[in-house]
This record gives C-alpha cells, sequence and structure tokens, in this order.
C-alpha cells in the first residue's frame, strides 16, 4: 500500500503534489465509524424497528385461552361468522364431489314468507363466513384457493341468494295482476275516498244542524246534478277518442301496400 501510494505522489516546488487519486482495497463503511441513523424535522427515525412502525401503546398480548374461557364472549354473534375448530375442506362429499349444493326454486317456492326471511338471513350469515375464510387462506400467503371448495360455496350460497329473490319477485307480480283485476271487475274504494265520503258527511252535519234537512236534500241535488254533467262530458270525450281512431283505422287502409305484403298476398 505504501508503495501504490508514493508512486502517485509528485514532488513540485519542494512539497508532494498528488498526482492521482489514492485508493484503498478496504471498504470505507466497514472501516470507518458506522453513521448515525438519519433523523427527520420531526425527531423521529426515519427506519422504524417493524414494516409499520412502532406502535405508540404496547399492551400485553390477552391469553387466547382466557378469551375463549369467558363466559361473556361465549354467545357473542361475530361467533358466528368463524367455524370454530372446524377445517375448510367438507369431510362429507357427494357422489359429484361436491360437498354442497343450492337451493333450487321449487324448494324455495313452497316455503312462507317468515320461512324466506329466515334462510335469508342464514344465507348472509353463510356468505360473510367463507369470504372471512377465503380472505384468511389468501392472507396467509397460500395460492391453493382455487383447488379448496371455498369458491363452490360461494357460489352455491349466491345463487340461492338470487333464487330467493326470484320467488319473491314472483310472488310480488302476482299479487299486482291479483290487486289489477280485482279493481278491474269491482273497484274497491281506496283510502282517499274513504276520507272524501268522511269529510262529506261532517258538512253534511254541519249544514243539517245550521239550517235545517232541507238545505242538505238541496246541496244533495246539486250534487248529483254536477256528477250527472261530468259524467255526460266523459262520455262526449270518449266519443271523439273513438272517432279519433276509427279515421285512424280507415286512413291505415287506404295506403298501398309495401312490396314484402304485396308479395305474400300475391303467392297466397
Amino acid at each position: 500500500m505504501a508503495a501504490r501510494r508514493e508512486a502517485g505522489l509528485l514532488v513540485r516546488n519542494g512539497q508532494a503534489v498528488s498526482k492521482c487519486r489514492c485508493f484503498s482495497t478496504s471498504s470505507i463503511v466497514a472501516s470507518g465509524p458506522a453513521s448515525p441513523p438519519r433523523i427527520d424535522p420531526r425527531g423521529r427515525p426515519k427506519r422504524d424497528e417493524t414494516r409499520y412502525g412502532i406502535p405508540r401503546f404496547k399492551t400485553a398480548a390477552v391469553d387466547r385461552e382466557t378469551v375463549e374461557a369467558s363466559a361473556e364472549h361465549a354467545d357473542h354473534p361475530l361467533w358466528k361468522f368463524f367455524r370454530d375448530r372446524q377445517p375448510i375442506e367438507d369431510d362429507i362429499m357427494g357422489e359429484n364431489g361436491e360437498g354442497s349444493r343450492a337451493w333450487t326454486a321449487n324448494e324455495l317456492r313452497g316455503k312462507t314468507f317468515d320461512e324466506l326471511h329466515e334462510l335469508w338471513y342464514v344465507l348472509c350469515i353463510e356468505r360473510n363466513l367463507l369470504d372471512t375464510q377465503y380472505i384468511e387462506v389468501r392472507r396467509h400467503g397460500s395460492s391453493q384457493v382455487a383447488m379448496t371448495t371455498l369458491p363452490h360455496k360461494r357460489r352455491q350460497v349466491k345463487l340461492s341468494l338470487s333464487r330467493v329473490k326470484i320467488v319473491l319477485a314472483e310472488r310480488r307480480r302476482a299479487l299486482m295482476e291479483a290487486q289489477a283485476l280485482l279493481n278491474a271487475s269491482s273497484p274497491i274504494a281506496t283510502q282517499k275516498d274513504i276520507k272524501r265520503d268522511q269529510k262529506l258527511a261532517q258538512f253534511e252535519e254541519r249544514v243539517r244542524q245550521k239550517y235545517g234537512e232541507a238545505a242538505v236534500q238541496r246541496a244533495q241535488e246539486q250534487r248529483q246534478f254536477k256528477l250527472a254533467r261530468y259524467e255526460a262530458y266523459l262520455a262526449e270525450q270518449q266519443k271523439k277518442a273513438d272517432a279519433v281512431e276509427a279515421r285512424k283505422a280507415q286512413s291505415n287502409q287506404r295506403l298501398p301496400l309495401s312490396r314484402e305484403s304485396s308479395f305474400m298476398e300475391a303467392s297466397a
């Protein structure tokens, strides 16, 4: 090292001047003192001990056995989202290698509204449970999620939920059609009509107390006259609409036929 360093020196004006840059085979970082950690303006180190930083408050870990044995958390509703000490895979598999299947629409049609309501919440809990297991497997870094039955189970639960919706939509549609037929055959008094009749009865009672029975009869006659005029007006408007539709149908018959329709009539 001394020979190399002397070879790189040059004498100028009685003083030794470096001709080239001196170098060393040993690492400067390893040989020199350790550099202090970088400090940000807030006085904290740039890098923490862990990936997510040092926790501000350090608390003692809670023993799992103590938590499981406590009666306070034994029947907590959140435990429904976890299967306690049960494997992810099914022990009992069907003939086709599947451990479960979705509810069919025919099976759901035979259930009452209360049973469908309970089944809906059971399926929601099962779906959340399966999603929790799926996320836990992915969080542990396992790439074999596709080889388990979790994707199949999630798909079957979603199918069951969608079929419950279909059955409820069918019942609602049938109810609306039945109401439409009933209203067309025999109109039912709506809540608005009932309130109108109540107000009319109260008005007649006030008129009877103040002016007597003769005033009430005159008011009823005037109301009947106005209703008759209104019904005549509606009949006249309906007659005009029928006349317009008849003229439109007559004008459509006079229009020339298209090539396709004329060719079909000629071939017939």
